[in-house]
C-alpha cells in the first residue's frame, strides 16, 4: 500500500536521522555510527544503504555525484553525511532532518486518517452485500425449485 509503506519509510528515516545523530554528538566515527543508526532504523533496507554510505565514506569516495545511487536515502542527507562539517552544526542538521521526517510522517497519517473511512465504506458495502447474497442464494434456489 503506498501511504502506508510512505509512512513505515519516513518513521525508519526519522528513527535512522535521529540515532544518528546522537551518535554524532556522542562521538562515534561517522562510518560506525551510520552503521549502527541503520540498524536502528528497523528496516532492511535503509540499513543496507546506511551500510554501503558508510563503506564508502570509508573508502574515501566522492557520494555526492552519484546519480540514483541512493534510493532510500534522501539526496540531502547524504550530502549532509558527505559533508560532515563541525560536529554541533552537523548534529543540528541532522537532528532538522529528524523533524522534517516527524512532520512528514504526520502528513502521511493524516491522509491516511482521511482516506480511510472513504476506502473502508465501499469495501464493507460489498462485504455485507455478498453475505446477504450468501445467506439468501440457497433459499432463493429452493423456492426456485418449488415452483
Amino acid at each position: 500500500v503506498p501511504l502506508v509503506g510512505s509512512l513505515v519509510h519516513s518513521l525508519g528515516l526519522m528513527r535512522l536521522c535521529d540515532m544518528l545523530a546522537l551518535m554524532v554528538d556522542s562521538r562515534v566515527p561517522l562510518p560506525e555510527a551510520l552503521r549502527l543508526a541503520g540498524k536502528a532504523s528497523g528496516q532492511r533496507g535503509l540499513q543496507q544503504e546506511a551500510e554501503r554510505l558508510a563503506a564508502a565514506l570509508s573508502r574515501g569516495e566522492d557520494v555526492n555525484h552519484t546519480p540514483g545511487r541512493w534510493r532510500r536515502l534522501p539526496a540531502g542527507l547524504v550530502e549532509l553525511v558527505a559533508s560532515a562539517g563541525q560536529q554541533s552544526t552537523l548534529v543540528a542538521l541532522l537532528q532538522a532532518q529528524t523533524s522534517l521526517q516527524v512532520q512528514r510522517a504526520r502528513g502521511v497519517a493524516q491522509l491516511i486518517v482521511l482516506l480511510l473511512p472513504w476506502l473502508l465504506l465501499p469495501t464493507l458495502g460489498a462485504v455485507i452485500v455478498l453475505t446477504i447474497v450468501a445467506l439468501y442464494l440457497p433459499m432463493m434456489q429452493l423456492l426456485l425449485c418449488l415452483i
